[in-house]
C-alpha cells in the first residue's frame, strides 16, 4: 500500500495547478488531480508527475466548488491504496523543502492543517475513520472546513495533531514555531493570484449577495448551536447534535468501519 497519496483539487486555475504539480514533482512527489471544471490543462512537461486524473463534470463550463463533496469523493477513491492523504487546493503552493519537512512532521502527527481553512491538510486513514465524512450540506467552500476541523479535534488524539489555522475561528495546536507551517505551505495572495483570471470562491459568492455563504452559516449554527464567526476558536464553544451526521456513502462505511456520528 502506498503510504501517502497527494491530491490537488482544482477549479480551472491552470497556471497555479501546473506550478504546484511541478513544485511537488521536482521533489519526487507525484500528484493526482481532481478537477471541478471540465477543462483541465496539464502541461506536457508535468504529465510525468501526475498519477491519476478525475474530472467532476457537472455539465457546466463554470467552476463548481462543492469542497466537502470533492474531499469525500477523493477520500473514498483513495483509501484502498493509501494509508494517509495530502489534500491541497490548486491556488496553494509549497516550498522547495516541503518534502523534507513532511517527512519529519509525519513522524509526529496523524493530522496536519493550515494555515487557512482546507487549502492544505494531511490525515491518516485512522483519523478519517474516527472522524467520518465531510458534511456535504455545506455548499460552496465555506464553513465545511471549520466543521470538519472541529470534528477531527473532538474525536482524535490531540497530541498527534498539528493545527495552524488563521481564520477568525481558528486556533493553534502543537505549533512550536508559528512560521513553520507558513514557511512550507504558501497561501499569500500573491501566490494565489497566479492565473490572470483568478477569482477566489468567496469573492465570486459575494457578488451574488452571499446566498451560498449564508446557507452554510445557517447550517453551521443549526448544527453546533453557535455562529461560526463569533470571535472565538471553533473548538471552544458549540456542541453538535448526536446523530446529526449523514452516512453519505453507506457501502463505504460498511466496508471500512467509518464512524458516522463523530
Amino acid at each position: 500500500m502506498q503510504q501517502t497519496k497527494t491530491w490537488i483539487l482544482t477549479f480551472d486555475r491552470p497556471v497555479a495547478l501546473n506550478r504546484l504539480i511541478s513544485t511537488l514533482g521536482k521533489q519526487g512527489i507525484k500528484s493526482s488531480v481532481f478537477s471541478n471544471h471540465p477543462k483541465l490543462q496539464i502541461l506536457n512537461e508535468n504529465k510525468e508527475y501526475v498519477e491519476d486524473v478525475v474530472i467532476n463534470n457537472l455539465n457546466s463550463t463554470h467552476s463548481n466548488s462543492w469542497c466537502a463533496r470533492s474531499w469525500n469523493s477523493i477520500m473514498i477513491r483513495s483509501w484502498h491504496q493509501a494509508s494517509s492523504l495530502v489534500l491541497i487546493q490548486d491556488d496553494t503552493n509549497v516550498s522547495d523543502e516541503y518534502g523534507n519537512w513532511m517527512n519529519r512532521q509525519t513522524q509526529n502527527f496523524d493530522f496536519m492543517w493550515g494555515p487557512g481553512g482546507d487549502q492544505w491538510h494531511y490525515l491518516t486513514y485512522d483519523v478519517f475513520k474516527k472522524t467520518g465524512y465531510w458534511d456535504e450540506r455545506y455548499i460552496g467552500c465555506y464553513c465545511a472546513d471549520a466543521d470538519y476541523l472541529k470534528r477531527v479535534w473532538l474525536n482524535n488524539d490531540q497530541s498527534r495533531m498539528l493545527v495552524h489555522e488563521e481564520h477568525n475561528w481558528g486556533f493553534m495546536l502543537n505549533v512550536t514555531q508559528p512560521s513553520d507551517v507558513r514557511e512550507h505551505i504558501l497561501t499569500e495572495m500573491n501566490v494565489k493570484m497566479a492565473d490572470p483570471n483568478y477569482v477566489n470562491q468567496h469573492w465570486d459568492l459575494e457578488k451574488g449577495g452571499n446566498p451560498t455563504i449564508k446557507a452554510s452559516q445557517r447550517h453551521f449554527k443549526e448544527k453546533w448551536g453557535v455562529e461560526l464567526d463569533n470571535g472565538f476558536p471553533v473548538i471552544e464553544n458549540g456542541r453538535g447534535k448526536f446523530g446529526y451526521e449523514i452516512d453519505w456513502y453507506p457501502w463505504f462505511t460498511k466496508i471500512h468501519g467509518v464512524h458516522i456520528n463523530a
